[in-house]
């Protein structure tokens, strides 16, 4: 499998917006489905979900992404993880958002 995006810049944001995003997995077996067992971000301020857990051969679904600067008082130059379990090997895969809040 593997993912649209594993690092994604998001340039700027200002302290109190919420970024959304989202990237796409796709599962290139061409017999077995894979299955999104744990989607975690790295901190209280960033969520992720997948539109659909299970995946069917070649094909793809959606992982919508948030962040939320003001959840941890998050200014400057900032990283943050997002990692992806699933049923198949690898069984974790890591992307990340990076840029820079402005906080006024």
């Amino acid at each position: 499998y593997s993912l649209s995006a594993e690092a994604i810049n998001f340039k700027s944001i200002n302290y109190n917006d919420t970024l959304n995003g989202e990237i796409f997995i796709r599962n290139h077996s061409k017999t077995h489905s894979i299955k999104i067992i744990c989607l975690e971000g790295s901190c209280g301020c960033t969520s992720a979900f997948a539109n659909d857990s299970l995946i069917k051969p070649l094909d793809s679904s959606k992982i919508k992404f948030a962040y939320i600067p003001r959840m941890s008082s998050d200014s400057g130059s900032v990283t943050k993880y997002f990692t992806i379990r699933i049923n198949s090997a690898p069984a974790f895969k890591n992307f990340q958002i990076k840029g820079i809040v402005l906080k006024k």
